[in-house]
């Protein structure tokens, strides 16, 4: 199939309003990744490092090696790209996330330090945001993605499964839209009113598969779960592997208290959810495996577990820093979504992505 023009590509970037991004380059937490490269951006980054390794993954692109044990990209170095010129779409982009299904809808990865997240309380009302600021050289890499995309095979693709799945649900397109609109007026919470069911992340496989986050003090550090089901907290080192323990954390048993506008917060972000097409699709697509009950029972459910891990998550980063997690303000709230977002991102959808 041809490509299409990039100009001709209608990309919804509705999600993207209201917010400001200003990258942060003492992180790096988007450098621990595989990211893909085309044939002439494997040409122009092996100019400038001649012994990069690549993996192969098929005629349209390969990937660039990171070190082993989930380390970061094999070009990070002291936290700074040796190829930042050179480097290819996926690094130009973030922290755009492109999800493309019966629309191709733009989104943000909430996880990226770079990424304010106060704009999140609004996403609870209705009505207009001022456009995104600090993106536009991310957007336009987007852009000249499409240029070499084949973006209405992949529609096609992501439509037929989702016309399958709801087929074979018996979910009509309609519902699914009375679905997120419901959501938005009535957000779920955890029930009953303890986290006791809400255990750490699943461990125990490569380090690279485990949720990773971004702290202002701390660096970058690994959360897991040990043996004795605690979540555990890690330094990471950018050759890979753990640098230190910081710490053993139970699941908190009670929701924590949040403060008005940490309330705000939280039920933004789940509204922000509930418009991602990412997230829809995602819970369809576990469903297509595992489906045990009506959908808006598993969607609810969904957005209500997403919920209590976000304040677990928060809880424990609130004490890795020497806070009792107990009650949680909208900074306290912003860095559980952040521990948590990348994570929704990460998980596999009946739609495609750029």
């Amino acid at each position: 199939m041809a490509r299409v023009p990039a100009e001709d590509v209608a990309i919804d970037l509705r999600l993207l309003e209201g917010f400001q991004f200003s990258c942060r380059p003492d992180c790096g937490l988007c450098c621990y990744a595989e990211p893909a490269a085309t044939p002439s951006e494997r040409t122009r980054l092996l100019q400038i490092e001649p012994e990069l390794p690549f993996r192969p993954e098929s005629r349209e692109y390969s990937r660039i090696v990171s070190r082993p044990d989930g380390g970061a990209c094999s070009l990070l170095s002291a936290n700074r790209c040796r190829a930042h010129p050179a480097r290819p779409h996926p690094c130009r982009a973030f922290p755009v996330h492109v999800h493309i299904g019966e629309r191709v809808q733009a989104s943000l990865v909430l996880s990226c330090p770079g990424v304010e997240l106060a704009s999140l309380a609004g996403w609870t009302r209705e009505g207009r945001k001022p456009g995104p600021k600090g993106l536009e050289l991310e957007l336009a890499a987007v852009r000249e993605e499409f240029e070499d995309s084949p973006v209405e095979l992949l529609q096609n693709d992501s439509t037929a499964r989702l016309t399958r799945e709801l087929r074979r649900r018996g979910i009509d397109r309609g519902g699914l839209e009375n679905l997120r609109a419901r959501t938005r007026e009535a957000l779920p919470s955890p029930e009953p009113e303890r986290l006791a069911d809400f255990e750490p992340p699943t461990s125990g496989g490569p380090l690279d598969e485990e949720p990773i986050f971004w702290d202002a003090r701390l660096g970058l550090v690994l959360l897991s779960t040990s043996e004795e089901g605690l979540y555990e907290a890690s330094g990471v080192r950018e050759g890979g592997g753990i640098a230190a323990s910081l710490g053993e954390f139970p699941p908190p048993e009670q929701l924590p208290r949040l403060t008005p506008p940490a309330e705000e917060l939280l039920s933004g972000y789940l509204a922000y959810l509930g418009a991602r097409d990412h997230f829809l699709w995602s819970v369809l697509a576990e469903g297509a495996t595992s489906s045990s009950g009506s959908f808006a029972e598993e969607y609810l459910g969904t957005l209500a577990a997403v919920r209590g891990e976000v304040l677990a998550r928060a809880s424990v980063r609130a004490r890795l820093l020497g806070e009792t997690g107990e009650r949680l303000g909208p900074e306290e709230v912003a860095r559980g979504i952040r521990a948590m977002d990348n994570d929704l991102l990460d998980r596999p959808t009946l739609g495609s992505i750029l």
